[in-house]
């Protein structure tokens, strides 16, 4: 699939576990075609994400969905689903297209065409494009067998609670709420869900309630053998600044980097234990500092790493 690719995005945990399942993902940002050469409207952004072996994923977002059309009805693939909004310099399509097994997931933002257009006409504007995006896909040479962990890889815990305890998260942050440990919450089904079935992907939180939901307290996400994407990624973010190797040795975890993401008010210390890519995060808060921080999510990563180690 890296005939489709112009730029991979840079390197995260849940990225990277899209790579191992021979997923293509692709960003980009400019005027220029991003499919190397394609017929393309003037856009600002776009992202792809193509999974292969996938149709009974894709099956799982038609059945809940009752927006996918099926050929000869759809107008891309074997089926499809789209959503456009005209707005002008800042119209909009995202969707979703089956390709024989093969699932591609797209959005387009910035889409620069005349205000008078309508969604139907965006939507048309587009087609060129993503008709080129699902021959290019079509023609596409078979993606390389799902990624298997070394054998030297560390089991990770079976449940949430493995990594994480409510009392470890209260004892570590600091935290009095009526806290509880369980997987990442959150409705409906996508290609990158699917994507993380497929790739053992765990995503853990600690939360408690709130009016609107629950309030996250802590995330933990763990890629099964992610050492050697861990390392391109930390080198990637150290080297722009965006994170910084933690010196200090600390006790069942091989190596690690700490770093805040301003747009996303979130701190995150990446980790690797027994060969796998473990990343504790937690929202930042004004009454405690980034290194204060640093060191509660230290405190919550040792905890895993005897867990996982034992």
């Amino acid at each position: 699939m890296r005939a489709l690719s112009s730029r991979i995005i840079p390197l995260t945990l849940t990225v990277v576990a899209a790579v191992l399942c021979g997923n293509s993902c692709v960003t980009w940002n400019g005027v220029a075609s991003p499919t190397g050469g394609a017929t393309s409207p003037d856009l600002q952004r776009a992202t792809l994400l193509v999974l292969p072996d996938s149709a009974e994923h894709f099956a799982t977002y038609a059945g809940l969905y009752g927006t996918v059309q099926t050929a000869p009805a759809s107008p891309y693939g074997d089926a499809s689903d789209q959503t456009c909004f005209g707005r002008g310099p800042e119209s909009s399509c995202s969707g979703n297209i089956l390709v024989g097994n093969i699932w591609i997931s797209y959005n387009l933002e910035g889409i620069d065409v005349d205000s008078s257009l309508s969604n139907a006409d965006v939507a048309a504007h587009v087609s060129p494009l993503l008709e080129s995006i699902v021959a290019t896909v079509a023609d596409a040479p078979s993606p390389a067998p799902l990624w298997i962990p070394p054998a030297d890889t560390a089991a990770l815990p079976a449940e949430c609670t493995g990594y994480v305890t409510a009392d470890d998260v209260a004892t570590a942050l600091g935290r009095t709420e009526n806290i509880t440990v369980g997987p990442v919450e959150g409705g409906g089904w996508g290609l990158e869900g699917a994507d993380y079935v497929d790739t053992g992907l765990d995503r853990c939180m600690a939360s408690f309630p709130g009016e609107d939901g629950p309030i996250i307290v802590t995330l933990v996400y763990a890629l099964p053998g992610g050492a050697w994407a861990y390392d391109e990624s930390s080198a990637l973010m150290v080297g722009t600044g965006d994170a910084e190797t933690v010196t200090t040795p600390l006790t069942g975890i091989n190596r690690a980097t700490f770093g805040c993401q301003v747009e996303f008010g979130m701190c995150t210390l990446d980790t690797v234990i027994g060969e796998n890519w473990v990343q504790f995060s937690a929202p930042q808060q004004d009454s405690v500092t980034p290194s204060e921080l640093r060191d509660e999510l230290i405190r919550l990563a040792t905890n895993a790493a005897s867990n996982i180690l034992v």
